[in-house]
């Protein structure tokens, strides 16, 4: 052991809460006075709030103060223009949604044949191009024709999502 003492006990604590100004105030504005801490949440009224007190102090208050803060928007030649385009388009029946449409089996069949020669064909040409002389490449081009043929078979007439 050594025959040094103990160095004293050293007392940790927070800085005091301070705003510090890291820019002077300019000519013409006043210094920010703090009024000391925060005194958190009061309490305004001391019973309980009830349903019809806030209802007679909603129906109490005017509702054009409301409004006040609310820009005032003037009609002009763009609403003009606009109001004509609906108008136009809603007598040519632009607006009317008729139940129907395209049959979503006639869609899926179609769909189903589309993707099949927009894929099937490329991928079982260059299958052909290749040949079992490239017995890797040939492999995984007809796997890949099964798998996605597969799929779309799914998609198509077992998958309902319509």
């Amino acid at each position: 052991m050594s025959d040094e003492p103990d160095p004293p006990r050293k007392f940790y604590r927070l800085k005091r809460a301070e705003i510090e100004a890291v820019n002077p105030p300019t000519l013409g504005q006043a210094p920010v006075v703090r009024p000391g801490p925060d005194p958190g949440i009061t309490s305004v009224h001391p019973g309980t709030i009830d349903v019809r007190e806030l209802y007679r102090h909603a129906t109490a208050t005017d509702a054009t103060a409301a409004a006040a803060g609310r820009p005032s928007v003037r009609k002009g030649d763009v609403h003009d223009h606009l109001r004509l385009n609906y108008d136009r388009e809603k007598a040519v029946g632009g607006f009317d949604v008729a139940p129907g449409g395209v049959d979503p089996r006639k869609f899926r069949l179609r769909r189903f044949c589309l993707n099949l020669a927009l894929v099937n064909l490329p991928l079982g040409l260059l299958a052909w191009k290749v040949g079992p002389q490239n017995a890797i490449m040939f492999v995984c081009l007809i796997a890949g024709i099964g798998c996605i043929t597969a799929w779309l078979i799914w998609d198509a007439f077992f998958l309902n999502t319509d």
